[in-house]
């Protein structure tokens, strides 16, 4: 008689203390054909939904600048053709109780909080809406007002509005609940069975210690609970979910590690914890760059440049071809320009503060890197030669 043992999956924080010590340990400056079998193995093993973490900790440490962005736009081309999908953002409340060192709605900002009510959550999905988004993706800070009804409500005025015409998506980027309060959310929205609800939660840091510099008072202190709410969404019901980190973040800098190069591995392996615990690879990923603060003497800690944040974007398509990449508008024109041809999502303008989409003044969140509007936005993409659902 064969009896089979089950096998208890490693915790995603013991999967990140292994990827950090092969990427202290992986060798750095080896030769082209070396580079170039760790790039194929790397995604060789993704089409397995397999995670080969030796050859990732290796290409992070030795990139081919030239030949992996080749690759990477190949790939995403085959994958996705030129795709470009857009989707509206909202703000809808910035009562937070978190304090986080680099965010314009932290709790120690002085500035008036807001929560909109439903008619002015209707005025600005409307704004937004009106361009065509397959997706619409609703913010919110964290806080007791905040409620999984009220998020639910807010989804059901998007629906309402758009009335079947071209929203496929509805993402939650807000703070990270236990399973019960997502079910609430989930079971609050009237949607028909083709709606996709998407919990979207970037982790800021993968790093413990970073981590708990940035992130001082408030339910965000626990690393833990925001590193697995993608598990509890999935567990509760969700049909997606969307991983992140900030890059800049991260300042730690020795001879054998680069902190926003871990930021990058973590991601990917925290994508593979998520395939392998649920089943399901996250269906997006970001990894905005982190801004400046109007009214904030705080300083970056570790600028990612130009060069580097576009070889990121190629790696990460490299190793996760099941997931869409996202690019906002913290971006210059000129850099979401280069970006194009590896990603898959953008945003429409809007201003990263309550009622952005209506409003002509909101407090910020972060600064931007390009004022075009959504009409411009949506025009540069399909002079390029991108298709858009709906235009």
């Amino acid at each position: 008689m064969i009896t089979t043992k089950q096998v208890q999956v490693p915790s995603l924080i013991a999967k990140l203390e292994k990827f950090k010590e092969k990427l202290n340990d992986a060798p750095a400056n080896i030769n082209d054909i070396a580079r170039s079998h760790h790039l194929d193995s790397l995604f060789m093993h993704s089409l397995n939904g397999e995670l080969n973490l030796e050859s990732l900790a290796i290409v992070l440490k030795n990139i081919n600048s030239e030949k992996l962005i080749a690759k990477a736009i190949n790939l995403n081309k085959e994958l996705y053709k030129k795709k470009i999908e857009f989707y509206g953002v909202s703000y809808i409340a910035d009562l937070c109780v978190n304090d986080c060192t680099y965010c314009g709605h932290s709790s120690r900002s002085v500035h008036e909080r807001e929560m909109l009510d439903s008619i002015n959550i209707r005025r600005d999905f409307s704004e937004i809406l009106k361009y065509k988004p397959s997706e619409i993706c609703i913010l919110a800070g964290e806080h007791k007002f905040i409620s999984p009804e009220y998020l639910a409500n807010a989804a059901n005025i998007a629906l309402d509005i758009d009335g079947g015409k071209s929203l496929e998506r509805i993402s939650f980027n807000v703070a990270p609940m236990q399973e019960f309060d997502f079910k609430k959310l989930i079971d609050g929205v009237k949607k028909s069975e083709q709606t996709i609800l998407q919990f979207r939660v970037f982790q800021e840091s993968y790093d413990e210690k970073i981590y708990a510099i940035n992130h001082t008072r408030g339910p965000k202190r626990d690393f833990e609970f925001r590193l697995n709410s993608q598990q509890r969404a999935l567990n509760a019901g969700f049909n997606q979910v969307g991983i992140g980190t900030l890059l800049g973040l991260n300042n730690e800098i020795t001879n054998e590690l680069v902190g926003s190069d871990f930021e990058i591995g973590a991601l990917i392996v925290h994508a593979y914890h998520l395939f392998e615990t649920t089943g399901s690879f996250p269906a997006t990923l970001s990894i905005p760059r982190l801004q400046a603060v109007v009214g904030s003497n705080f300083e970056v800690p570790s600028p990612v440049d130009d060069e580097r944040y576009i070889e990121y974007h190629s790696i990460l398509r490299m190793a996760l071809p099941q997931t869409k990449l996202i690019i906002t508008g913290r971006e210059t024109p000129v850099m979401l320009d280069k970006l194009r041809p590896l990603i898959n999502i953008e945003d429409l303008s809007t201003k990263p503060g309550v009622g952005g989409n209506y409003r002509d003044a909101v407090h910020f969140q972060n600064m931007l890197g390009t004022t075009c509007s959504s009409e411009q936005r949506i025009r540069t993409v399909l002079n390029q030669g991108y298709f858009v659902d709906g235009y």
